[in-house]
């Protein structure tokens, strides 16, 4: 199985020799090749010279979407130790997923804000979660609208007419055609949610009550033994 390269390889032409070559943020940066494509330790000495290269890129002129790709990982990493925490596996490979993306992007540079689908404050979302499913939704609700329509163009017009030409509060389609959405109703969606923000909001509590605990502890302590130290009953 061929090696993945983080360099690619630019041969030469007019009787230069080829070189690696890397675009990054829209600009080419090229490193010597050395003895020529298979050439190893060129190579690794031209990634260590890209790595530099990148490291002042990045300081001179962060993306402009770092801070939220931060705040995105950030999200991801409180979500995979509550996991581990609590057992559950499949969200901790969704959030290893979401991890490996979201900072292969941000090393990148990505020009672009993270993704719509890898934000954890989306992922209980149906459109998200299940696309598919909410696609077909869509195409059902338009259909059943279009029939009705079609079928009772009388009965609306007399609804219309009999509301002054303003709009109805609820489309006569809807009325008779319910909403797909109710057959999930609660929404199995929505009760992971609320499993995972009450799972998150106590993990962060225990976190900030075991602070306080240790602080607290840690300040009675200092002051039983100066206390010691100012009756002289113990040595600074």
């Amino acid at each position: 199985m061929p090696r993945t390269r983080k360099l690619t390889w630019a041969p030469g032409a007019g009787g230069r020799k080829g070189r690696w070559r890397k675009k990054y943020r829209g600009v080419l940066h090229y490193f010597d090749g050395g003895r020529g494509k298979s050439d190893d330790a060129a190579y690794q000495a031209a990634l260590t010279q890209w790595q530099t290269v990148k490291a002042k890129i990045d300081l001179a002129a962060p993306s402009p979407h770092h801070g939220a790709y931060a705040a995105a990982i950030a999200q991801w990493e409180e979500v995979l130790t509550c996991s581990r925490r609590n057992g559950d596996d499949p969200m901790g490979n969704v959030a290893l997923e979401k991890l490996g993306r979201l900072r292969s992007d941000q090393q990148r540079g990505v020009r672009k804000p993270p993704s719509r689908e890898d934000l954890f404050a989306n992922y209980f979302l149906p459109e998200v979660r299940r696309p598919k499913l909410e696609a077909a939704y869509r195409e059902i609700g338009a259909l059943a609208e279009s029939l009705v329509a079609a079928t009772l163009p009388g009965r609306q017009a007399s609804q219309d007419s009999t509301t002054g030409g303003e709009e109805s509060p609820l489309p006569l389609s809807r009325a008779i055609v319910p909403d797909p959405h109710a057959m999930f109703q609660p929404d199995p969606l929505a009760i992971e949610s609320v499993v995972w923000e009450d799972r998150l909001k106590t993990m962060r509590r225990q976190a900030v009550d075991q602070e306080l605990t240790i602080k607290v502890q840690l300040q009675r302590f200092l002051a039983l033994q100066g206390s010691k130290v100012d009756a002289n009953q113990l040595s600074l």
